[in-house]
């Protein structure tokens, strides 16, 4: 029922105010209460008039019609605010595609959107959609979970042997579950700055601490010792390849010695005595 329909209705139910001959009453009552009646009901045609109104709308109440795409986005909203929040990396969800062959569907109620009763995997779930007007259905709507995390990875084809820098390196967004331990985060990617690769690298690829060296074998390096409070460093060079934070064995150039030191960053190691 639009406007135009309710002023209509409303001015002459106004203006006849639905006046009732009170020589229909006499029969149940008598005179003074059928008039008593009359003036109450004169008194509160207003009331009775918005009483009218709300019966018709109530009956005019049309049904709300869904989209297949609507149903398949309020599967995902559904989602987004069932799922626990993460805490690195971001979260995509997105539905497969309703059957071609199911038409829009039309509801008289509120909907009723859950999960159903089927084991939710890390990447997918399924969102049961009800409807529990006269007709009453139910959709079933499959919707993807992709979680990503960021990588570093290399942006330029790398030649083995060749010294990393900022330029090099980008982060790129990852599926969780194609990432491998080895891979580094965000956070780590400053630590490869001045190292080199010990592989030629192609551009896109992941990084890892074992295709780099910060020490390589061969190089020469700083071997820092701390001796009663005192820092000492003396040169030498490298027997072994090593990442910061790796043991690795070293030699003196001076004395010849065999050491175990820690690297401490590009041609710098540790050694403790």
């Amino acid at each position: 029922m639009n406007i135009a329909s309710i002023k209509s209705i409303s001015k002459f139910v106004y203006s006849k105010r639905l006046i009732i001959d009170a020589k229909y009453l006499y029969p149940v009552f008598n005179i003074k209460h059928s008039r008593n009646i009359m003036s109450l009901f004169n008194k509160n045609h207003h009331k009775l008039i918005f009483f009218i109104f709300l019966t018709l709308l109530s009956n005019n109440v049309t049904a709300v019609s869904y989209s297949k795409a609507q149903l398949e986005q309020l599967a995902i909203n559904y989602l987004e605010q069932d799922l626990q929040g993460l805490t690195n990396g971001t979260r995509k969800l997105s539905a497969l595609a309703i059957d071609p062959r199911i038409p829009d569907k039309n509801c008289d109620t509120e909907l009723l959107i859950n999960s159903a009763k089927v084991q939710r995997s890390n990447r997918q779930s399924t969102i049961q959609i009800k409807c529990l007007d006269e007709k009453k259905w139910n959709l079933y709507v499959q919707v993807k979970i992709m979680e990503l995390a960021p990588i570093v990875v290399v942006n330029q084809n790398l030649n083995k042997g060749e010294i990393i820098t900022k330029q090099h390196l980008s982060i790129k967004q990852m599926q969780k579950h194609l990432i491998r331990t080895q891979y580094l985060n965000e956070t780590q990617s400053t630590t490869l700055l001045g190292s080199r690769s010990k592989r030629n690298l192609r551009s896109g690829s992941a990084i890892t601490y074992k295709q780099v060296c910060m020490v390589c074998k061969g190089d020469k390096v700083t071997i820092f010792a701390g001796v009663r409070g005192l820092r000492i460093k003396t040169a030498g060079f490298a027997l072994q390849d090593g990442i910061i934070g790796q043991n690795i064995s070293v030699k003196n150039s001076k004395s010849g010695k065999k050491l175990h030191a820690k690297v401490l960053g590009v041609d710098q190691v540790k050694v403790s005595i």
